[in-house]
């Protein structure tokens, strides 16, 4: 009876133990849910590479300063240089038209690939404009400087400043001085469309550079974060970004000044005035959907915020503003 009785517990040692295996095996494949740490400890882990996505794309993650802010905006992100990490993401994934955004990758691969001692002459590509676009006023003959242009594409926002980068580009790339303006522009989104991808902007799609409508052409503010960033680090587009207003005579000696439509740069407008914002632009997709990339910066400290989708154009202003303070603060205070 005892060797009886030993035989049956190492039969149920055994099976136990086939039952144990068998529960990995099944086990091993599937999808475990983690609930997500929201904490501080959680956001300051994390980094540019760091993909947030909840149920319906409705994740809301927010480190503890940033918590009791309402964001008015559909869509929002924001970055804190200081601990190098995303601080706030909403609806980061959700998918917009680009808009103006394209004006700022413009401008990043036009002085990767030219450098900023570059000269441009307006051309023919003036006449190949998209019909409805924001101009800044460029005539064919008119020589600009590396800077000039910048102000051209990044003050006033005009996609005449785009399409000469655009054309200009591709043919000093090409070694093709003749290229055809609509293949130069056609080469140009192709380098935009590389240049996405060496910052993993993998929800994003140029077809023009300029911004203006096409059904093909999206982003996402996870996205426009990440060139944001990669933005603050070139000298002159943060030179250009932040001017409320700059007047150039051209080589003919005609005067032209570009206007910025940023609030945050204008005391003129008392709301959404911000002493301490140093930058980047504004935009509409519709009187509904309205579009911020925001910067500023205190003694070292700098913080960038993407707002998509404000419904009024105060909305994106609002949140930037509040978005600014947790960093800001504690750069006064430290």
């Amino acid at each position: 009876m005892k060797n009886k009785g030993l035989a049956f517990v190492g039969y149920a040692i055994l099976l136990a133990g086939i039952l144990l295996i068998g529960y990995a095996i099944g086990t091993f494949g599937k999808t475990i849910t983690i609930e997500v740490n929201t904490s501080r400890e959680a956001s300051d882990a994390s980094d540019e590479s760091q993909s947030v996505k909840g149920d319906d794309n409705q994740e809301y993650i927010a480190d503890t300063e940033y918590k009791s802010i309402n964001i008015l905006s559909s869509s929002a992100v924001t970055y804190d240089f200081s601990s190098g990490g995303y601080k706030l993401l909403k609806n980061s994934t959700t998918e917009y038209s680009t808009g103006a955004f394209n004006l700022l990758v413009t401008a990043l691969v036009t002085i990767e690939k030219l450098g900023p001692e570059y000269s441009f002459a307006v051309g023919n590509e003036l006449s190949i404009l998209p019909n409805e676009v924001n101009l800044a006023g460029l005539q064919k003959g008119d020589s600009l400087s590396m800077t000039m242009m910048l102000d051209a594409l990044l003050v006033a926002g005009g996609a005449d400043a785009a399409y000469t980068m655009a054309v200009t580009t591709a043919r000093a790339v090409a070694g093709d001085p003749a290229m055809d303006d609509r293949l130069a522009i056609a080469s140009f989104v192709s380098m935009m469309n590389t240049y996405k991808k060496s910052l993993s902007m993998n929800s994003t799609n140029f077809v023009n550079p300029d911004g203006s409508y096409d059904l093909h052409q999206t982003t996402t503010a996870a996205d426009i974060c990440k060139c944001a960033i990669k933005a603050m680090s070139v000298t002159e587009i943060m030179n250009a970004v932040s001017k409320k207003a700059v007047t150039h005579t051209f080589n003919n000696g005609r005067q032209v000044t570009f206007k910025s439509n940023n609030k945050l740069l204008d005391s003129s407008y008392t709301a959404q005035y911000f002493n301490y914002a140093n930058g980047m632009l504004y935009w509409q997709l519709s009187d509904t959907v309205n579009c911020l990339i925001a910067t500023a910066s205190i003694k070292g400290s700098e913080t960038v915020s993407v707002l998509l989708g404000g419904e009024k154009i105060n909305d994106v202003y609002t949140d930037a503003i509040e978005l600014f303070y947790p960093t800001l603060q504690k750069a006064v205070l430290n």
